[in-house]
C-alpha cells in the first residue's frame, strides 16, 4: 500500500495499488492542464465519482488492480438501465457518448 505523504515518481508506483479516488483527481488536473471546460472536467469527475460508488455498494474496492473489464462493463450497463438521458447532478444530460467515455478510462 502507499504511503501517505511519500512523494514517488509515476514510474516507482505500482498503478495495481493504487486508489481510483486519487486517480480521479490527477485526471482532472490533467484535464484543466489541457484546457478542458469546468463543466467537463466535473461531468468526468461526477461520472467517476458514480463509478466508485457502484463498486463500494456492490462489496468491491476502488482499487485499480481489481478492476476488470466486466466491472466496468456492469456498471455501465447500470447507467444505460437508467434510461440514455438521465439528468445529472450538474443539469446536464448523459448521452450515450458519456456512457462510452467511461469504457475509455
Amino acid at each position: 500500500m502507499l504511503e501517505v505523504g511519500t512523494n514517488l515518481k509515476w514510474a516507482d508506483i505500482s498503478m495495481a495499488e493504487f486508489d481510483l479516488t486519487k486517480l480521479i483527481s490527477h485526471f482532472a488536473q490533467s484535464n484543466r492542464a489541457e484546457a478542458k471546460s469546468s463543466n467537463t472536467v466535473a461531468w468526468y469527475t461526477d461520472m467517476l465519482l458514480d463509478f466508485i460508488k457502484f463498486l463500494r455498494a456492490n462489496g468491491m474496492k476502488a482499487i485499480l488492480g481489481e478492476l476488470s473489464m466486466t466491472t466496468v462493463r456492469q456498471f455501465v450497463i447500470s447507467r444505460q438501465s437508467r434510461g440514455p438521458y438521465t439528468i445529472y447532478r450538474s443539469g446536464e444530460s448523459e448521452s450515450p457518448q458519456g456512457i462510452q467515455f467511461l469504457a475509455l478510462c
